[in-house]
This record gives C-alpha cells, structure tokens and sequence, in this order.
C-alpha cells in the first residue's frame, strides 16, 4: 500500500468526541507584529484582558481580535502561495484538506471575522477549488483517492469525523452561516456545505452497511 496517510489527532478528536469543536485556552498569547516577528505577551489579569477587549469609541475592533484577524490573513495566504506552485498531486490534495480541517475545526469565527469560501476544507483533488467543483461526484473521488492510502481504520476515522465537520447541526452550533453578512456568499457556503455533507453521508452509510 506504500506510504499511509494518517487519520490527524483532530479528526480523531472528532471521532471520538462526537460534540461541539474544542478550542484549546492553553494557547499563550501572542502579540503579532507587522513585519513577521512575534512575541509572547505577559500573563493579564482579568481586569487587564477586559479592558484591552473593550472596543474602542469609534467602534472599532478591540485589538486582540484585529490581531487575530491579520493573523488569519497572514495564514491564508501563506497557504494559497504553497499550494499554487510546482506540480498539484493527490497527495498535496489530502494534505490541503488535512490542514485546512484542522485549521476550520479550531478556529473560533465570528461577525467581525466571519468564515469565508476558502476556509472551509473541501474535499476536491483539483488545486483549483471554486463553487462549481463542489459537487457529490467530486466529494466521492476525493474519498475514493483517500481510501487507497488510508488502512481501514484510519479512513473510517476520516469519514466519520468529516461527516460530523460538514454537518447542518454543527454549522448551526459554530454560528458559522450567520455571522456571515452577504446573503448570497451565505447561501453558496450552504448549498455547497449540503453537498459535501449528503455525499459523505451516503458514503458512511455504505461504510456501515459493509461497502
């Protein structure tokens, strides 16, 4: 079977848990400054930390979530330019969904920094991911690839906890769809969400049924 690739700790998280996404309070925090250094920032007091996230009079976003947000921008476009050069395989496929995954499963959205398009780990083998390819036949070869490099468990691993992922109940939960202001991004998300999700329900099902 050559090299597994292996079910990740979150989607075994997911798995497992079969609840609402975790996201860790241990993270220290860091303040990111504008030319790509970082620095770990002194333990705040409660009081301290409250008075840091109020907004400012004009109404600004507090300054840890400005800071998150560029943070969240310098990532995203970290990965668009590793993923846009040299030769596209399967392999860089998975791998993309693999990170994307875990990065949209820990991420904590909101109304001033709401989910967009590109956050969302789709399951497509081609690097160009727009609307139109999210489709059930494109969900099912993504599956398909990953099947043959996967041992059985760890591919049940990966289906389940992508089912729970793409799941309406979980997108409600995670307020995902409705700190998004522009209604027609907010339905292309959906419809394109539904998708995935009704492809990867028909595959576990198969699963469970001993495909």
């Amino acid at each position: 079977m050559g090299n597994l690739w292996r079910a990740s700790p979150r989607d075994i998280q997911d798995y497992d848990m079969h609840e609402g996404d975790a996201v860790s309070d241990q993270t220290p925090l860091v303040f990111e400054q504008f030319f790509g250094q970082t620095q770990i920032g002194t333990p705040q007091t409660p009081q301290a930390t409250q008075e840091r996230s109020e907004p400012s009079p004009e109404g600004t976003p507090p300054l840890p979530e400005l800071l998150k947000r560029l943070r969240r921008e310098r990532e995203r476009l970290q990965r668009q330019r590793r993923w846009a050069i040299g030769e596209w395989t399967n392999a860089q496929a998975l791998e993309r969904f693999r990170v994307l995954g875990e990065t949209f499963s820990e991420t904590k959205f909101s109304k001033m920094d709401p989910l967009r398009f590109d956050d969302v780990p789709w399951p497509i083998l081609s690097r160009e991911v727009g609307v139109e390819s999210i489709t059930w036949r494109a969900t099912e070869d993504f599956f398909a690839v990953a099947r043959q490099q996967m041992t059985r468990r760890d591919y049940r691993t990966l289906v389940r906890s992508s089912q729970l992922r793409f799941h309406p109940d979980r997108w409600r939960s995670r307020r995902l769809l409705i700190n998004i202001s522009d209604d027609e991004e907010r339905t292309i998300l959906q419809q394109a969400a539904n998708h995935v999700f009704q492809a990867l329900d028909e595959i576990w099902t198969a699963m469970e049924s001993g495909g």
